[in-house]
Parts: structure tokens; sequence; C-alpha cells
């Protein structure tokens, strides 16, 4: 039961937010896939700026770990 919430819960917020912007805001509703297509696009982008932020933040852990000459330094505190 839980599973069949996870994957209708987004798929209603889509129809739902499809129709509002059709019927109320006037926008044009022919080509929800572009609207998709740019959805995952910036979602693809925050990701890629997320994987860069992490590697960047491990490797100046590490780094000043070495320099430190302790290369087990917890990273919380």
């Amino acid at each position: 039961m839980k599973a069949i919430l996870i994957l209708a819960l987004p798929g209603l917020t889509f129809v739902g937010a499809f129709f509002f912007g059709v019927r109320r805001l006037r926008l044009s509703g022919r080509s929800p896939g572009a609207a998709i297509g740019k959805t995952l696009e910036s979602v693809g982008t925050t990701l890629v700026f997320l994987a860069i932020n992490v590697a960047v933040a491990v490797i100046i852990h590490l780094d000043g770990a070495r320099l430190n000459g302790n290369l087990c330094v917890s990273l919380h505190r």
C-alpha cells in the first residue's frame, strides 16, 4: 500500500498542477513533455553541483587531515 502511495502522490500532484495551470492560469497544455524535460534538466544540474560540492568538501577534509598528520580525523568532531 505504501509503495502505491509513494508512486501515486507525485503523479497526482503533477496532474493537479497541470490542470491548475491550464484552467486557472490559462497556460498552454500542449507540451507537458517539454515541462517535464526542463524539470529533469534542472534536477540533473542540481545533482551535478551537489556531487561537485561533496567531492570538494571531501578533498579539503582529507587534505587538511594529511597536512595535520592525522589521517583518522572524524568528520563530526
